[in-house]
């Protein structure tokens, strides 16, 4: 992103990509089952088929700028190993990245044990209704469509404890809220608590994105962008896995509540914690991108 747009509009870009991308996990859905339904799985896997080589199209006319890209050249040359220890060395480096990697990591986490188990909680609490589970997933992607526009006004987070704190204490608060549905049954509750959690993965989703693009060096976005993505790769793999584990021990119900309340007491540890959680030693940036551009300066004389 820091490739195609100007640095003081990083902020409005990941808004605008993150509304977009929450909007189509609302509408995506619903077109894909329209369609299917209408006519045939066939005709909606052919359309999705289309949109991928429309898309691969569009982006052949996006403009890059102009700028050095020798390490990236050396770091193909210089192999995987080399380059996987070198982005861990910058992640491990600047207590900023560390921190809020750590704490998307327990927030994606707890929503990839739940994600796949709504299905399972609205099934016990709502045998009658299986509507609502749908309704629900969507109230969640609303909430983070939501706060992601409003977002968009901003030029910059400087505090964020208040993003990736608040965030996944919303999400522990959905969560505990699951685990209590069945003393209500009333799915107006559910929706409103979904909203919430949705506000939560907003917050979360848009502070992820935005360290990535400015926290590391320019020449070393590639390699923590790499890092941050096979991490949530795994976690897409451990949450199902965790939260059917929990939930056969513990029953559906105590395991959301469970995994809620341990999020909720995280997210207020990262909001009143902030300043030691997230204090950058200045020094330690300077020296990250020193070592970057040192090695660019290397890969520019090699070739």
């Amino acid at each position: 992103m820091r490739n195609i747009v100007d640095e003081k509009n990083i902020m409005q870009a990941i808004t605008i990509n993150g509304s977009l991308f929450q909007l189509v996990k609302v509408i995506g859905p619903l077109m894909g089952g329209s369609v299917a339904g209408i006519f045939s799985p066939n005709v909606s896997i052919s359309l999705n088929a289309i949109a991928f080589m429309i898309s691969g199209i569009l982006l052949t006319r996006i403009k890059v700028q102009e700028i050095e890209t020798s390490v990236e050249i050396e770091a193909t040359q210089s192999g995987f190993l080399s380059s996987w220890k070198e982005g861990w060395q910058i992640v491990l480096n600047s207590k900023t990245l560390l921190a809020s990697i750590i704490f998307g990591i327990f927030s994606v986490l707890t929503i990839q044990m739940i994600d796949a188990q709504i299905v399972t909680l609205f099934s016990e609490v709502f045998p009658n209704k299986p509507g609502f589970t749908g309704w629900a997933i969507s109230a969640i992607g609303i909430g983070s469509l939501f706060v992601v526009i409003l977002l968009n006004k901003l030029k910059k987070i400087s505090k964020f404890g208040w993003f990736f704190g608040t965030g996944s204490l919303l999400i522990g608060v959905m969560t505990v809220g699951f685990g209590f549905l069945s003393d209500y049954n009333f799915i107006v509750l559910a929706i409103f608590l979904s909203i919430i959690g949705g506000i939560g993965n907003g917050l979360t989703f848009t502070a992820v994105n935005y360290i990535i693009q400015t926290e590391p060096p320019k020449e070393a976005i590639g390699r923590v962008t790499g890092i941050i993505d096979s991490l949530m790769s795994i976690l897409f793999i451990a949450g199902p896995l965790l939260g059917g584990l929990l939930i056969t021990q513990l029953g559906v119900l105590t395991a959301f509540k469970t995994i809620g309340l341990a999020l909720s007491i995280i997210g207020m540890a990262g909001i009143f914690l902030q300043n030691l959680i997230w204090k950058q030693n200045k020094s330690a940036k300077v020296q990250i991108e020193v070592k970057v551009k040192v090695k660019v300066k290397e890969g520019n004389e090699s070739c």
